[in-house]
């Protein structure tokens, strides 16, 4: 058998803010892994579209819109660097607790 890859995804209610050109949208993701993120938003966005994800817990990271349904995106990370993937790989690694309150 081949190897096993483990997929870490976290369910979250992270706030985070989305930088699309000079604007900006305050944002709860619901999802987040390594490779991308899972958020529902208003506004639509194409798939393909670029944009910056923010958040304290893991700093600027640039996305593109990987797929739409509905008002759920799903934002797939571009060029993420070594010290991003250390802070998402640790917010990963926190335990998910339903009664706390999501974090800022």
């Amino acid at each position: 058998m081949g190897n096993l890859v483990q997929v870490m995804v976290q369910r979250v209610l992270q706030r985070a803010v989305l930088a699309i050109g000079h604007h900006r949208l305050a944002v709860r993701l619901t999802d987040i892994s390594l490779g991308g993120c899972q958020l529902r938003l208003a506004v639509p966005l194409l798939p393909g579209s670029g944009l910056h994800v923010e958040s304290p817990a893991f700093g600027r990271l640039a996305a593109v819109v990987a797929w739409t349904r509905g008002d759920t995106l799903g934002l797939a990370f571009l060029g993420t660097s070594p010290a991003a993937l250390r802070r998402l790989g640790r917010l990963l690694r926190e335990p998910v607790d339903a009664g706390r309150p999501a974090r800022d």
